[in-house]
Parts: C-alpha cells; structure tokens; sequence
C-alpha cells in the first residue's frame, strides 16, 4: 500500500516519467529476450538433423552405441580419433563412466559401427591412429574438404 500512496502524491509529469522510464525498460528487455532467441536458433542450427524428418536430434540414452557414435560425429561436423569420441562419449553417455576399460569398450562399438558401414575410418600419413569419419563426407578414398 506504500507504493500505492507515493504514486498518488505524486505529480502528473513525474509520474509520466517513470511510466517512460519502465517502456525503456521493457525495450531494453524485449531487446535481450530476442538476442537469446536469436542465438538459440543458431545453435539448434549447429545440432545434428534427423535424415528423414529434419528435426532436430538430441542425444538419446537410450540409442544402441552406433547411433551415439553417429551423433557424436555429426555433432562435431568434423572427423574425429577415438581419443576424441571417447572424450565426447564420456560427456554425454552416463553408462560409458562405467566400462571397465573404456578404450577397449569404445573399440568394440567403433567396430560394429564400422561392419554395418555406418562410420568409416582413414589413416593420415604421418599421423598416429585412425580417423573416424562419416560416409556422406567421403569422396570414394579422399575426404571432401
């Protein structure tokens, strides 16, 4: 109720000054909401797609490890070492904190992704390891750059 009072005592012009001073406000905050909607969409942007539909995919706990595999390549949009799948399986994945040997466990399910054609792998010369990358980023033995 004091506020109420304040406002009443209050003059016509001081009144109309605090009613700009909160649509300022409210512009500046409209401003903000939109800025973050905006930066929202980009990142949704950067998220993989589903082939099909188009929509928007979000790792599932649930995927068998080849989709999860799958995801985390597209995800980075680039192709990756198993150190570097390991590390995001490990982010995402609350069942991967759990494998007794996390390397070997990882290596099983890179090789089932492989054998169903899913992922496939390259060696760089002068490099150590393999490189896991999608098969729609492969140009028949070169990699599209």
């Amino acid at each position: 109720m004091a506020k109420r009072e304040q406002l009443m005592e209050m003059s016509k012009e001081e009144l109309v000054k605090i009613i700009e001073e909160k649509e300022s406000e409210i512009k500046d905050l409209n401003g903000m909401m939109r800025n973050v909607m905006e930066y929202n969409i980009r990142l949704e942007d950067k998220l993989p797609k589903d082939q099909k539909s188009g929509k928007v995919m979000f790792y599932k706990q649930q995927w068998a490890y080849v989709d999860k595999l799958v995801y985390i390549l597209k995800l980075a949009g680039r192709p990756m070492q198993s150190s570097d799948i390991l590390e995001c399986l490990l982010k995402h994945d609350k069942n991967a904190n759990y494998w007794r040997d996390s390397v070997k466990s990882l290596s099983v399910h890179l090789n089932k992704a492989l054998k169903y054609k899913k992922i496939l792998f390259y060696k760089e010369p002068g490099m150590n390891g393999y490189y896991y990358t999608l098969p729609e980023w492969t140009d028949e033995r070169k990699l599209k750059s």
